[in-house]
């Protein structure tokens, strides 16, 4: 018989699978993860590149779609929102409005695990940037009231 304990799911594993949900990512800036074993002064060693589970996988979600435009993700061409168009309008309410239709209309649509609850968008003139304030929940997992807040300038869409 052969057992491999290194294949053990950890606990907030079980915990999702229990609830018959697991969401799972990578996190985007590569860092590795580390783990130690059960042994009498074991040392923490590289394990694989750190993931990101349930919540976190989905709000990671979220900010991938935010910050793709179309046609930049290979195989999948309508992946994203382009807001790099609205860089160069004037910064006034029916430009923010928008944006918050096109985030509100297209995020629903392409992450189908969560639900909008609100999009806010603040123009600052003088700063020359919006403000953007998304608002979701992920019903499969109870998870409720989760606040993305970014900015849309020169630099594009950056997550505060």
């Amino acid at each position: 018989m052969i057992e491999l304990d290194i294949l053990e799911q950890s606990k907030a594993e079980q915990r999702s699978l229990e609830r018959g949900y697991l969401y799972k990512d990578i996190k985007l800036d590569l860092e590795f993860s580390r783990y130690v074993r059960d042994e009498l002064y074991s040392i923490a060693e590289p394990k694989d590149l750190a993931e990101l589970q349930d919540a976190q996988s989905v709000f990671n979600a979220v900010q991938n779609i935010m910050t793709t435009a179309p046609g930049e993700k290979l195989l999948n061409p309508t992946f994203g929102l382009d807001l790099r168009g609205y860089l160069f309008e004037p910064i006034n309410t029916t430009t923010s409005f928008f944006i918050a239709s096109q985030v509100y209309n297209n995020l629903g649509v392409q992450e189908p695990r969560i639900e909008l609850e609100g999009v806010s968008v603040t123009g600052e003139p003088d700063e020359a940037e919006y403000y953007i304030d998304i608002l979701f929940s992920v019903p499969s997992l109870d998870i409720y009231n989760l606040n993305l807040k970014a900015t849309l300038n020169r630099d594009g869409y950056v997550t505060i």
